[in-house]
């Protein structure tokens, strides 16, 4: 209830900045509360590190659900043409990911991802929100973790265990070749 309360501009500088964070988060994150999905058993330690997974990575879900319900439930005169533009920017995204993540990587997708989700605040006039300097921070934290390259170890992407690939970072071998593409790494 205190969310439909919010003015257009607070309920969207929480969602948005909620998504942001939440994209960053949930990719770098995700599967730390378990990290091997064979160990599963009644061990009630593995069912809450697996709680904890799914809420960590539901949340970019949960906030991008939030900006389009929020916008059918506080203009509903136009939500066709939401709906509409919600749709044509879906399939861009999508084609946006299957074109640039062989080009840029996918640790590197996600931080373009995460500061696409906040760009529209610059449209809702950031002057006005009052916690614009915690948003230009988390701005330029973004643009500065792009500056990393994608092999390095603040972008690194950890395969589970049991995957043969997990080798690679536990013996001394040198990784000589290794690409992102729509399917796989």
């Amino acid at each position: 209830n205190k969310l439909k309360n919010l003015s257009n501009e607070s309920f969207y500088a929480f969602c948005l900045v909620g998504l942001s964070v939440s994209v960053f988060i949930s990719s770098k994150c995700g599967y730390y509360p378990i990290m091997d999905t064979f160990a599963l058993s009644p061990n009630p330690k593995i069912i809450l590190g697996l709680m904890a997974t799914y809420i960590i990575l539901m949340l970019p879900y949960f906030f991008a659900g939030l900006v389009i319900g929020g916008s059918f439930m506080r203009f509903p005169d136009i939500t066709a043409k939401i709906y509409f533009f919600n749709l044509i920017g879906s399939g861009l995204g999508c084609l946006f990911f299957i074109v640039s993540i062989g080009q840029i990587g996918a640790s590197h997708l996600v931080t373009i991802t995460s500061l696409l989700s906040i760009a529209p605040l610059l449209y809702i006039n950031l002057h006005k929100l009052q916690y614009r300097r915690a948003i230009l921070i988390w701005v330029t934290s973004l643009v500065l973790v792009l500056a990393f390259p994608e092999d390095s170890i603040f972008h690194n992407i950890l395969p589970e265990k049991h995957k043969q690939f997990w080798t690679v970072f536990q013996e001394d071998t040198e990784v000589e070749y290794t690409k992102w593409n729509p399917i796989s790494r």
